[in-house]
């Protein structure tokens, strides 16, 4: 079996060539066949803006992206333009798409871009959206792709947390820096992350580096199922908290299925399945985690469907 070398990094706010500097050095030692950038991958600013020359010089070739580049948080200063532009161009460099699955480097990835908003979300936004707010539109977009997948998710993206993420853990091992954790995230990410019972589910949105113990996915059927919650920090982190991460991953479609049931030590239970004490809901009108058998019911395969930009 074949394994991908994949880094991955936090938020990189606009600060692109800082953060390529940085993967540069770091790729010197790892070899990585790509890099997911997860968290708002522009600086602030108005979508419709002028964007970034140094931007600009990466999509026209003029300066070089140091490896594959696959990013969400495709919002902020100047995005327009270059979202715009990237599909023609031969730079190394990806947007996502707002949410979907896809394939990358033979690994199953699904994504959700952008962050939730009580009015945006049930708003229509007309495509392109370059909104920092994803709609009930492109989560039901997402939910239709994961439906059409009968394989198993390696990677979920994500620009925030899921709701409950950091309950059902000792205290000692809770997020660094956060005094209310149990209060951070969102309910449809934590839904989604619910549905797609990912392998591996990064997430941007806080500063602190924060690697969840594993929980385990109720089994439908096909064995248990493992899921590693790992948050990264913006690349320009004031506090100095990690940034970037590295990993050999083998795609789960090369691997036999009772290597895939195998659970890690310290497993818990999923903290979607079981509130977090003190936990609150961050938003009235958003629903739990439904029932999840629909995906797991049909029969085990390679996925066929997939949703979002290939």
């Amino acid at each position: 079996m074949t394994s991908v070398k994949v880094l991955f990094s936090g938020a990189a706010d606009g600060a692109v060539p800082a953060l390529f500097t940085k993967v540069s050095v770091v790729n010197k030692k790892v070899g990585a066949d790509c890099l997911f950038c997860v968290g708002q991958f522009f600086g602030p600013g108005d979508a419709s803006a002028d964007p970034d020359d140094a931007l600009v010089a990466y999509v026209t070739g003029d300066n070089q992206v140091p490896l594959p580049t696959y990013f969400i948080g495709g919002y902020g200063g100047g995005c327009s333009a270059i979202l715009e532009a990237l599909p023609a161009s031969e730079a190394k460099l990806k947007h996502l798409g707002r949410a979907g699955v896809t394939e990358v480097h033979g690994l199953t990835v699904a994504f959700l871009d952008g962050t939730y908003n009580a009015a945006a979300y049930h708003a229509d936004a007309p495509p392109p959206n370059t909104s920092p707010y994803y709609t009930a539109s492109e989560v039901a977009a997402l939910k239709r792709a994961l439906s059409e997948l009968t394989g198993e998710v390696d990677l979920l993206l994500t620009c925030e947390w899921p709701a409950g993420v950091a309950g059902g853990i000792p205290e000692s091992q809770a997020p660094p820096g956060l005094e209310h954790p149990a209060a951070v995230g969102s309910a449809v990410a934590a839904e989604i992350a619910a549905l797609a019972r990912p392998r591996y589910h990064f997430a941007g949105g806080q500063d602190c580096h924060f690697a969840r113990p594993p929980y385990t996915n109720k089994d439908l059927g096909a064995g248990p199922r493992a899921t590693r919650f790992i948050s990264l920090a913006p690349a320009a982190s004031p506090s100095k908290a990690k940034s970037l991460h590295a990993l050999n991953l083998v795609p789960a479609a090369a691997m036999d299925p009772a290597a895939l049931s195998e659970l890690p030590d310290a497993c818990t239970p999923s903290p979607y399945d079981v509130p977090s004490k003190g936990a609150k809901r961050p938003f009235e009108d958003q629903e739990l985690p439904e029932g999840q058998d629909w995906r797991w019911s049909m029969k085990r395969g390679r996925g066929q469907g997939r949703g979002g930009r290939g």
